[in-house]
């Protein structure tokens, strides 16, 4: 099982559970901060950007 799809299952599972995926953006970063690991913004970097790219946001934003 690749990172990319793992990423992509825990997206889709947090958008029917959050039901809005603004709160997708927020939460998922969160959790990943209150893990004990060294890099914790290279990994949930690329899972936010995913989200981003879906809603249509741009990185300026």
């Amino acid at each position: 099982m690749s990172a990319a799809y793992t990423f992509k299952k825990i997206i889709n599972n947090m958008k029917n559970i959050l039901l809005d995926i603004r709160w997708v953006i927020v939460v998922i970063p969160a959790v990943i901060g209150f893990l004990p690991m060294f890099g914790g913004a290279l990994v949930s970097a690329p899972v936010v950007k995913e989200i981003t790219q879906e809603m249509g946001i741009s990185n300026e934003r």
